[in-house]
């Protein structure tokens, strides 16, 4: 545990790695999410001092230790969480309402300018130029997946979330013309990677929202989309990977409208024969 390491290592290091060991291990939720450039911006110290200092506590390179960082910080992540939330002296304070939803806000605007159209251009165009498409993330990330599924398909007609016990199987028959999209957020669930991997090997194109550049599935994946979640509550917020879904959905639609609108009404053709729609009487 990198938390043994500092404190085995720590009265040999320099002054600057103690500077930066200090920071990581005060900051741990933090740090394992930022590149050792970020960690040295962050502690005042060059990226090169956090490789070295890396190397000094045993691992072999910071992508390592990183991984250990990480462990350490989702370990009881929730209920870590919970129990900052429940004896916080702020927590119930008059402001806590509008608190909740500038957080929210703030995820949203820092979304924002990571965003740039040509970039949803490029998702849009996979999109509309897959032959099928696939959604893979389970867990919390069912909120996004789900939905953008879901809608995709009603849109489209060639959407599909697969479904977590059949993940090999459908894995299996990806061919270069299929999409993957993929929610990725920690902790990072090893079913939905190893989708990725296996998909990856049949030339098919991967498109993911994830939290940050270090993520797993930012590497893998053709085209990544970086979504903020962070909170003050027990569970990460995904309002921001949720309006991206809906931003990307909006621009399928406009850009092919008449296509849209066939699938529309054919829909809605078949859900009135359905008779699901409440009756308001």
């Amino acid at each position: 545990m990198i938390h043994n390491r500092i404190k085995k290592n720590f009265d040999g290091l320099t002054p600057a790695q103690k500077k930066a060991a200090h920071y990581i291990r005060n900051n741990i939720v933090e740090s394992s999410s930022l590149t050792a450039k970020e960690i040295g911006e962050r502690c005042g110290c060059s990226e090169p001092t956090i490789h070295r200092l890396a190397k000094v506590l045993g691992y072999a390179n910071y992508l390592e230790m990183s991984k250990s960082i990480k462990e350490v910080a989702f370990e009881k992540r929730v209920m870590r969480r919970f129990n900052n939330l429940v004896t916080s002296n702020d927590s119930r304070q008059e402001s806590w309402l509008n608190e909740h939803f500038a957080g929210e806000v703030d995820n949203l605007n820092e979304t924002m300018m990571l965003l740039n159209k040509a970039k949803i251009a490029e998702a849009v165009n996979m999109i509309l130029n897959s032959k099928r498409i696939y959604f893979a993330g389970w867990r919390a990330g069912l909120g996004v997946t789900s939905y953008m599924s879901y809608v995709l398909n009603y849109l489209l007609g060639n959407s599909k979330l697969i479904p977590q016990g059949e993940a090999a199987e459908y894995s299996n028959y990806f061919t270069e013309h299929d999409l993957l999209i993929v929610a990725g957020f920690p902790r990072y669930c090893k079913t939905t990677l190893k989708v990725c991997e296996k998909v990856k090997e049949k030339n098919s194109k991967i498109l993911c929202l994830t939290d940050s550049e270090i993520s797993p599935f930012y590497v893998i994946a053709d085209l990544a989309f970086i979504a903020k979640t962070k909170t003050k509550g027990m569970i990460d917020s995904y309002v921001a990977p949720l309006s991206i879904a809906h931003l990307i959905i909006n621009e399928v639609a406009y850009q092919k409208p008449e296509f849209v609108r066939t699938n529309i009404n054919s829909m809605e053709q078949s859900l009135k024969s359905f008779d699901l729609e409440y009756n308001w009487k």
